[in-house]
């Protein structure tokens, strides 16, 4: 046999082996890749299923909350005003003379009727003692022109000249008796010696103003109530007090003016508060609060206060699905670190860290405060 005859079974042989191994490489191959790709495919689409809740809890903004209950508070209405003595009088003299005697300092608490000051008398003594003569000898000559007129020896014109000298003369003794009196000043009230203007052997004329004497015991606390709170403030209404030097005293409305000032549109009230010390002063400003009544509100720290797009004041909330509000607010009290509102619920839960980087209708994460 040819070697072209024996080649031929050869070559078909091999052929059909190697076509059977491709088939059977090529199929496996197709299926393992086709499931590769759809193992990869469901791993993707998990992890699209994934992300987004995972991005979504991410993203909330954290804030702390605080749940606040109403209390029971005064309802107070805050003026300003300022103290007044309760009396006050500049002392003058009545009668000219030299000061002979100057009992007080400036400063010293008198007592009603405690001498003060008095004046050299000498001259003015011995002016009622001349009076008082002339006074006696004018009753003799009337005595004598009225024994006449009964035996019609004198005329009525006499008698009647007899009866005008002698009330003169009287008239003249009781001018100095009146002087000597006013020659010493008293205190008319108890008080505190304010100023004094003389000095003892000083001259003084007619009506010159020797001393100031004030009263601070009670004192008075004159406060302008605006018009529009008249009906909340009448006599007997309590009222705190603040002065500047940090002392707290209580007192009532003790008058309540009914003419309004017409510039202002206020009417004065004044307020006594005792003073057995004389420790207030007068003419310094004071803090009134005016007690009305009792009123449900909320306290806070004021950093929590905000303005809404009204431009009201207002505080933000969390709902109960956890996204913000704002509540709107009316600030009734204000104290050195908080504030009292009235306009919320009895219980509400307020964001207390975190409201300036949250707006109203925002889902944040809640974390309450313990």
């Amino acid at each position: 046999m040819s070697l072209k005859s024996k080649l031929g079974p050869i070559s078909a042989v091999a052929v059909a082996s190697a076509a059977v191994l491709w088939m059977y490489s090529g199929g496996h191959g197709i299926t393992h890749a086709q499931a590769s790709d759809q193992q990869a495919n469901e791993t993707h689409s998990e992890s699209k299923v994934d992300t987004p809740s995972s991005s979504t809890d991410t993203s909330l903004f954290s804030v702390q909350v605080k749940t606040l209950t109403a209390q029971s508070i005064e309802n107070t209405l805050k003026l300003s005003g300022e103290t007044e003595s309760d009396k006050s009088q500049v002392l003058v003299n009545a009668i000219a003379g030299k000061v002979s005697e100057l009992t007080v300092l400036k400063g010293d608490y008198v007592k009603a009727g405690q001498k003060l000051v008095a004046f050299d008398t000498r001259s003015l003594k011995a002016n009622i003692s001349q009076a008082r003569a002339l006074v006696k000898q004018r009753k003799i000559e009337l005595d004598g022109i009225k024994r006449l007129k009964r035996n019609n020896l004198t005329s009525q014109v006499t008698l009647a000249q007899a009866e005008t000298d002698l009330a003169s003369a009287q008239a003249t003794l009781k001018s100095y008796q009146i002087n000597l009196e006013n020659a010493i000043i008293t205190a008319p009230f108890a008080g505190i010696v304010n100023t004094v203007n003389v000095e003892k052997g000083q001259y003084v004329a007619v009506g010159s103003g020797i001393l100031d004497l004030v009263s601070v015991d009670p004192i008075t606390v004159k406060v302008n109530l605006p018009q529009a709170h008249l009906s909340k403030v009448a006599v007997g209404t309590i009222a705190d007090v603040a002065l500047p030097n940090g002392t707290h005293a209580s007192g009532q409305v003790e008058y309540v003016s009914r003419v309004a000032n017409n510039a202002t549109r206020t009417l004065p009230v004044e307020i006594n508060l005792p003073n057995p010390d004389n420790n207030i002063p007068a003419g310094i400003s004071a803090d009134v609060n005016f007690i009305l009544n009792e009123q449900k509100a909320h306290s806070f720290s004021p950093a929590l206060i905000s303005l809404n797009d009204a431009g009201k004041t207002s505080i933000k909330t969390i709902a109960p699905n956890n996204t913000v509000q704002s509540e709107q607010v009316e600030i009734v009290r204000e104290e050195r670190d908080k504030v009292w509102v009235i306009g919320l619920p009895n219980t509400i839960n307020i964001i207390t860290v975190g409201q300036g980087y949250v707006s109203v209708g925002d889902q944040v994460d809640v974390h309450f405060k313990n």
